[in-house]
């Protein structure tokens, strides 16, 4: 997907593209992966982890992410963000990725009601991309990273438990190898939703990875195939997405792991 935004009259391109490769199965855990454009300047990554314990009873239409499937009629949800100060910009987006959480979180609850067992859950980390600035929701141990003249930053918060002697509200849950501290689903409903924004530059990489890659990837593995999308021998993004599921150490490999990534681009002025 090739999408061109204008900002003071130059051009930027912005390509975006998104990539799973599935471990081991059946696992209760399955990454997803979702890369949609809303119109000519917007587009939206989508990266997380849904656990559940019946995907042999789930139907096509349900093999779907409930929060995928919440983002494809999410049209209405996100306003056009790039008109008024960046204060409300920023609170338009937080909005409506609060209310891709509540409606996700309706459907996994309705689902287990429906079946009178547990609730699923899942993990959600969204990077909304209008024009050249970067909007980011966050719930889970999934990350959103940001590549910047060979700088790699970490834009979000693993939502785990590092210790037992940490604070905070704790998440019982069996079904989790790793004890993740905000799920949606029917196993938390006092969610923290970390949003934030900022501008985007020409040649900047934004990477969603789900814990599958971050867990086991170090960041000094990630800054390095982030790189090999910079430059004028850059690769195409999904190769790009394929080497860094290679960096996964193979002893790791028995879960998912999703990618998703964009780049932007500002032709040599002539």
């Amino acid at each position: 997907m090739t999408v061109q935004s204008t900002r003071d009259e130059k051009r930027f391109w912005v390509e975006a593209d998104g990539a799973i490769q599935l471990g081991e199965r059946p696992h209760k855990a399955h990454d997803y992966v979702f890369v949609g454009e809303r119109d000519a300047s917007r587009c939206a990554l989508l990266v997380g982890r849904e656990i559940r314990d019946d995907w042999d009873q789930r139907s096509a239409e349900e093999d779907t992410p409930a929060a995928v499937r919440v983002m494809a009629r999410a049209d209405d949800l996100f306003l056009p963000l790039a008109e008024g100060p960046r204060a409300e910009r920023l609170d338009r987006f937080s909005k409506g990725f609060r209310q891709v959480v509540r409606e996700s979180q309706r459907e996994l609850q309705g689902g287990a009601k429906d079946r009178a067992g547990q609730a699923p859950s899942l993990t959600l980390t969204l990077a909304y991309i209008d024009r050249l600035r970067l909007y980011v929701g966050h719930v889970g141990d999934d990350r959103c990273y940001v590549l910047r003249n060979g700088q790699l930053h970490r834009m979000t918060t693993d939502h785990t438990v590092v210790s037992s002697g940490s604070r905070g509200p704790r998440v019982n849950d069996p079904m989790l190898s790793r004890k993740v501290l905000n799920v949606i689903g029917g196993f938390a409903d006092d969610l923290d939703m970390e949003t934030l924004a900022m501008d985007l530059e020409a040649d900047d990489i934004v990477c969603l990875c789900s814990s599958g890659v971050c867990a086991a990837v170090p960041e000094s593995t990630i800054r390095e195939v982030l790189g090999s999308a910079c430059g004028s021998s850059a690769q195409p993004l999904g190769a790009v997405a394929d080497a860094m599921f290679r960096a996964v150490p193979e002893k790791e490999r028995h879960g998912d792991r999703a990618a998703a990534l964009a780049r932007f681009r500002r032709p040599a002025e002539g």
